[in-house]
């Protein structure tokens, strides 16, 4: 049952914090940071590791902690977020939860790939582009501090070694600019492609934009080596430490709030999808009791796993806590964590694994799809981000360090659109499905129950063996298994085999095997059943050209639309008209109607908004004086060819 992503009221309004209270709250907890780190290592330790994480190289994976030492690591990450705080306070910035989710991810990130030297480069680019608008630098300084995940990219190529630093140096300042100038437009746009239920929209953003930079710096024979630095050891001493910090945000949160538990218990009912605001929402006693809470839930989890505490994953437990101010809350996370759990099993890394214990504590940002399809779909969405996670990071070569927000970015891009024309439900903007639609399921179901009669068993047997024959030979083609290739010998180690591990070299074999069997049959089983309630078979066949034209005015107006969107983002006067249209559709079946407003939201300019009283489809357009009506009439009549209906009178 999808969840209203709207909070509901209270009984008695939250107060509004001063902005300068909520900034001095960030403040002293980047300060106890600093002090915790004095406190565990000498000031000439500290000194000697800070000097040594500023001229590290970052990329994915780099543990602070095991380039200067855990006390310099704690310092550094405080003062960059004492930093970032300062320029809040000047540009006089509003304290949103945008805000203080910004600056707990700097916390979070200033322990593996930001510093006080390679993030400073991509804000000023930033800057640049809000004055190139004409707009103060307040409007976009949220995009700026979450658009240093490409930070890493700034001390890569400063301190390359194949690259004397006289042109090191200005590239590395002229790189950092132009990142910084791309990144609002670029996550304006691609935040369409998620609709708000990946929280984590600059990671989507970053990801692509680092993919572009990587290859054009690997096209002039520039690749970025590997980095895998990763502590442990440390559990008992960062684990009292985390710990406290969460429990001082819940204590603190009933102090500033009498009612700030009850507050916490109606923001649990939200569904999180972006943009959500739990400090204006909910005020700042509650969203304090959520941050401290939802930490305490990625601090158990990896506890009870035996998983680390070090820099990457302390980051992204202070990445659930600055996103709790945004979405995230205990009632949405857990199921995500759930499915990166069971992935895990089925996978031959373990569910202490380093990237798989991130994957679990950062693709919580997957979050609304819990909250607003319910806590199955949030399994289905964790485990298989538990996938995308560990393979998308070589496309961007570890510079980007929210991997798995890109990875997140792409699982609900696809993975939303497919759960709507699954459930032909309306609403992306958050109302419940109209009973229209839910007529319509019902006459959906009867006409396919008419079909399957008139076919006949034998007929709908063949149908589905012939389609799930189909799905997993894709299958095999995309993943190219190679059953036939020997296996690793355990622990990777190289030499003669014993009986003892020729048994254990064949045992691991065999699951792992078993494992990959599991999952196709499982990825083709969903694809078959998808296909099946798409286009039932039956005597209204769908035709192969129509569906070829339906898929070339796709390409086609992706090209046109994404051209046009991109003209009248980097135009100064921003020429938008935004608005909704409401569109009379001759679609009859909810099915139908789910992928005329699929297909048309995937193209820039329109995004579906669900349905109105009378079962009409509503469109948000970014110009309603557009030709935006006859454009879905274009794709409804190549729909209606596609299943060899009339349009209605």
């Amino acid at each position: 049952m999808g969840t209203d992503h709207v909070l509901p009221s209270a009984t008695e309004s939250p107060v509004a914090p001063a902005d300068r209270v909520v900034l001095l709250i960030v403040a002293g907890y980047a300060l106890a940071f600093v002090l915790f780190g004095l406190l565990i290592d000498t000031p000439t330790d500290v000194l000697r590791g800070l000097g040594s994480i500023l001229i590290s190289r970052d990329t994915l994976l780099t543990d602070y902690m095991g380039v200067g030492g855990i006390g310099a690591a704690l310092v550094s990450t405080g003062l960059l977020t004492l930093a970032a705080c300062l320029v809040y306070a000047l540009n006089r910035v509003p304290m949103t939860g945008t805000a203080i989710a910004a600056l707990f991810l700097v916390l979070g990130f200033g322990l593996f790939g930001k510093n006080l030297l390679n993030v400073w480069f991509i804000i000023a680019g930033v800057a640049l582009h809000a004055r190139w608008r004409g707009q103060p630098f307040a409007t976009h300084i949220n995009t700026a501090f979450f658009g240093i995940a490409l930070s890493p990219i700034v001390s890569e190529i400063l301190f390359s070694t194949t690259l004397p630093f006289s042109i090191s140096l200005p590239l590395a300042v002229v790189t950092g600019l132009l990142i910084g100038f791309i990144l609002p437009a670029a996550a304006a746009q691609l935040f369409r492609a998620h609709d708000g239920f990946a929280l984590y929209n600059m990671g989507f953003t970053a990801g692509l934009v680092g993919t572009l930079v990587v290859a054009i710096y690997a096209s002039y024979g520039f690749v970025a080596d590997p980095v895998f630095i990763w502590t442990s050891g440390n559990n008992a001493l960062l684990g009292s430490f985390v710990g406290g910090l969460l429990l001082s945000m819940v204590l603190l949160g009933l102090a500033i709030d009498r009612r700030a538990f009850a507050r916490f218990w109606r923001l649990m009912r939200a569904s999180g999808q972006a943009p959500s605001d739990f400090l204006a929402s909910a005020g700042l006693g509650a969203t304090l009791i959520n941050m401290g809470l939802s930490g305490a839930v990625g601090l158990v989890y990896l506890l009870a796993i035996g998983g680390d505490l070090n820099g990457p994953t302390i980051g992204a437990l202070f990445s659930i806590v600055g996103f709790a101010a945004v979405g995230k809350h205990p009632r949405n996370i857990l199921p995500i964590i759930a499915g990166v759990f069971l992935g895990s099993l089925a996978k031959p890394w373990g569910v202490a694994d380093p990237s798989v214990q991130l994957a679990a504590l950062f693709g919580t940002n997957l979050a609304p799809i819990a909250g607003y399809f319910g806590w199955r779909w949030g399994i289905v969405a964790g485990f298989v981000h538990s996938s995308a996670a560990l393979s998308v990071g070589v496309v961007h070569g570890g510079l980007n360090l929210y991997n798995n927000g890109f990875a997140a970015g792409i699982v609900a891009s696809i993975l939303v659109p497919v759960i709507l024309a699954v459930r032909a439900r309306g609403e992306l903007a958050g109302r419940k499905p109209v009973l229209a639609a839910a007529g319509d399921m019902a006459r959906t179901s009867a006409g396919r129950t008419t079909h399957a009669e008139a076919l006949g068993r034998g007929r709908w047997l063949g149908t589905v063996l012939l389609r799930a024959l189909f799905f997993l030979v894709i299958w095999l083609l995309l993943s190219a298994p190679d059953l036939g290739a020997p296996r690793a010998l355990p622990g990777g180690s190289v030499g003669a085999l014993t009986t003892g591990s020729v048994a254990e070299f064949e045992a691991g074999g065999s699951a792992q095997l078993a494992a990959d069997l599991a999952f196709a049959v499982i990825a083709t089983a969903m694809a078959t059943w998808i296909s099946l309630w798409v286009l039932p078979p039956g005597s209204r066949q769908w035709r192969l050209v129509a569906l070829m034209a339906l898929i070339g005015r796709f390409l086609v107006q992706s090209v046109i639309g994404g051209i046009d969107v991109a003209r009248r983002a980097l135009d100064p006067r921003l020429p938008l008209r935004p608005g909704y249209i409401v569109f009379t559709t001759s679609l009859r079946r909810a099915h139908q109607r789910a992928i005329l407003q699929t297909f048309s939201s995937a193209t820039p300019g329109a995004i579906a908004a669900g349905t109105d009283a009378e079962g009409r489809l509503v469109f948000h357009c970014l110009d309603t004086s557009g030709p935006i009506a006859e454009g879905l009439a274009r794709d409804e009549r190549l729909l209606l060819r596609l299943y060899r209906e009339e349009e209605s009178p």
